[in-house]
């Protein structure tokens, strides 16, 4: 039997942990990079030094400054009795907490603090968290250990009983049919864009057939005899796109671009339906006199808010901002809107972003330190970080174009790397509070380059997929491979199906996600000169005999 990894785009609910607070209430030499300041005092820089997890330690996490004399109770019974004690190591008063154990009755009830009941209760087992207890104790969860496995979950192509009907793998994932060409002949696609909801894909891209840049864009539908695309173009006054990027939104999607409009620079969108038609027209979300760079975007599921993330020197300096839109925006915002994220020396940009349910996670590269590096922060929806900055990389040469994916344990992290002279593809992982519970893992290594990381929640246990574009002796391929904390599988190549020599064909920019039937990639392929294409593979779950 033969399996491809599978990609998943996937809304997770977090608890977010505590940050740590410069000892000072002040900035300190980095800047204090990562508290959102108040929008009054846009010119005050926030308290607080970015945290470096780099060196494993997760004891910072629990250490929040506290005054000696008020001491710290948060009035909770759960979280037992506080104690405000100086830590030598932290260098200032840190708030502990001595939660109170509530033993277990037998394997099979387990005791909680209860808030509401005043006390300790029993609940059922449920070690993975997906709200069914396991088979030994009565009830009908065949996995306890794995919240993907119980009734009525979804089967996975991934050698397990998903949904408990004792069938493993009804189904394998496969490449389905030929790669679909997107874009038309004689266009240079460049600048693509892919998102995903339950039933299809939007696909976004800007391509110039020598008359001057146009947004193509629309959906793509599974289909058991191959995908469906319904493509349309988007034209925009005064001036042409720079940038496009395709964000999910309700039951549908929205459509944003850059451009710059008379004296400012802007970000302009449209909403698509599901099956690619766009019923309203293009309303314009920012007008700022700054520059507007790297622009990315997630979904808040909770509330449907979308993020947008962007680098800009508003004031200055090239920096990570923040603009939060419920769509669709009633007027424009202006700089004054944009709150900003990073405020260290250097630059910070390229952002990747995801929607959780209290907000957003965010990760960027920043050479503040001198080489660029990986750092990670999660706000909530207005923008307010929930803490210190998380400096993830720390090593020779430069770590860039992260892409950051979530799952119910936390968040994967997948980037370009130089330090061992060329480009590799690495990989992390974090907690739900940013600390790192897993080693770097190479994706790639040796005379394997790669660029373009497009990483992805796969839906099973704590595995991600990750698409790039490598080059191995000479040959430009599509690298799709799972990783997981414990083990980094060899990679799987998706052919690119142009009739192109290898040898002179370039990939750009893979990107991918799942709808609940299919999965899907998609890349630009270039000969180097006048012949390219936007592409997209469709796999599909089946037996193969």
């Amino acid at each position: 039997m033969t399996r491809r990894t599978g990609i998943l785009a996937l809304a997770v609910t977090f608890t977010l942990g505590c940050g740590m607070a410069d000892s000072t209430g002040g900035p300190t030499e980095d800047a204090a990079t990562d508290l959102a300041y108040d929008a009054e005092q846009e010119d005050v820089a926030p308290p607080g030094d970015a945290i470096d997890y780099t060196d494993g330690r997760d004891d910072a996490l629990v250490c929040v400054e506290c005054d000696p004399v008020a001491g710290c109770n948060d009035g909770l019974l759960c979280t037992g009795v506080d104690s405000c004690d100086w830590d030598e190591m932290e260098g200032m008063f840190c708030c502990r907490h001595a939660p109170p154990v509530c033993p277990d009755e037998g394997a099979c009830l387990v005791g909680e603090c209860s808030e509401e009941q005043g006390g300790c209760i029993m609940v059922p087992l449920d070690v993975d968290g997906d709200g069914h207890s396991p088979v030994s104790c009565g009830h009908d969860d065949c996995d306890d250990s794995d919240y993907s496995v119980h009734p009525g979950a979804r089967e996975r192509c991934d050698d397990l009983d998903n949904d408990c009907d004792g069938a493993i793998d009804e189904d394998a994932w496969v490449p389905d049919g030929d790669v679909l060409v997107l874009s038309d002949p004689g266009e240079e696609p460049y600048s693509t864009s892919l998102a995903v909801n339950d039933a299809s894909w939007a696909v976004a891209w800007l391509s110039d057939d020598g008359t001057g840049p146009v947004i193509r864009t629309g959906t793509i539908v599974p289909d058991p005899a191959g995908p469906i695309a319904s493509i349309t173009t988007i034209t925009t006054t005064p001036s042409a796109p720079e940038q496009v990027l395709v964000v999910e939104s309700g039951a549908g999607f929205v459509v944003a671009w850059t451009q710059q409009r008379y004296d400012a620079n802007s970000i302009v969108g449209v909403f698509m339906n599901a099956d690619g038609t766009i019923p309203g027209g293009q309303v314009v979300v920012l007008d700022v006199g700054a520059s507007v760079l790297d622009v990315t975007a997630a979904e808040q599921k909770a509330t449907g808010r979308i993020g947008f993330f962007l680098r800009s020197d508003l004031n200055r300096d090239y920096e990570l901002y923040y603009l939060g839109v419920d769509w669709p925006p009633t007027s424009p915002a202006w700089g004054d809107h944009l709150r900003r994220l990073t405020w260290a020396a250097g630059f910070s940009g390229r952002p990747s972003a995801v929607g959780i349910s209290t907000g957003f996670a965010v990760a960027w590269e920043d050479d503040r330190d001198g080489n660029t590096e990986i750092y990670f922060a999660t706000m909530n929806g207005s923008g307010v970080l929930d803490g210190p900055a998380r400096r993830i990389t720390s090593a020779p040469g430069d770590s860039q174009n992260v892409s950051l994916a979530a799952s119910p344990s936390g968040y994967g992290l997948a980037w370009m790397d130089s330090r061992a002279g060329g480009y590799d593809m690495l990989f992390s992982c974090l907690n739900v509070s940013g600390a790192r519970t897993c080693p770097e893992l190479s994706i790639t290594s040796g005379p394997e380059k790669s660029w373009y990381p497009a990483l992805a929640y796969d839906g099973h246990g704590d595995q991600y997929a990750i698409a790039y574009a490598g080059l191995e002796e000479g040959l430009f391929h599509v690298g799709l491979t799972a990783v997981a904390p414990s083990s980094v599988p060899p990679p799987d190549d998706i052919d690119p199906g142009l009739e192109l020599d290898r040898e002179e064909t370039l990939i750009f920019a893979p990107a991918m996600g799942e709808t609940l039937t299919s999965r899907g990639v998609m890349w630009v392929e270039s000969d180097g000169g006048s012949t390219s294409a936007a592409l997209f593979q469709q796999l599909e779950c089946e037996v193969e005999e």
